[in-house]
């Protein structure tokens, strides 16, 4: 792994997939990117990034925002509901520009999704090139592996069986 360049973080619970794309969010750029949030400028309701509903302090990836530069890791702070819109905060091991640290986001850094309809097992790598000036650099990722989780015996056996 250290020859290849990547830095593995804590995983992610859900992704934001490219078929929800844009989250309809006002962007709140902190001091610097510490403490920057996402906040849901749309309908009301709870932040359900992949078919599920996220809990409080789910770590959550985005990386289809129409301006890049708003993209990251994310730690849910408010869930939201029909009355209170949700609100995300950049998770502090990705709110500042470092190379090979786990405190921090720069070229190379890994993150495992756990959970999700569709982004669970998947893991993907910021590939964004030179230092991060949060608030104004594209931030990007790149999907780099696949891999099927299973939800329980139940779904593993029907698998296994009938494949």
């Amino acid at each position: 792994l250290v020859s290849s360049g990547i830095t593995y973080h804590a995983p992610v619970k859900y992704e934001v997939p490219s078929s929800v794309g844009n989250l309809n969010a006002t962007y709140n750029n902190g001091v610097s990117g510490v403490g920057s949030t996402l906040t849901n400028a749309g309908t009301l309701g709870a932040f359900t990034p992949d078919g599920v509903v996220a809990a409080l302090n789910d770590r959550i990836l985005i990386y289809n925002q129409n301006n890049a530069f708003e993209n990251g890791v994310y730690t849910v702070t408010t869930v939201g509901n029909g009355s209170t819109p949700w609100v995300l905060t950049r998770a502090t091991d990705a709110d500042s520009y470092g190379l090979k640290d786990v405190n921090s986001l720069g070229e190379g850094d890994a993150f495992f999704v756990q959970a999700g309809n569709t982004g669970a097992g998947e893991t993907y790598v910021c590939n964004t090139q030179g230092v991060i000036t949060f608030g104004t650099t594209a931030i990007t990722f790149v999907q780099v592996s696949s891999a099927r989780v299973f939800r329980g015996v139940r779904s593993l056996a029907r698998n296994l069986c009938c494949a």
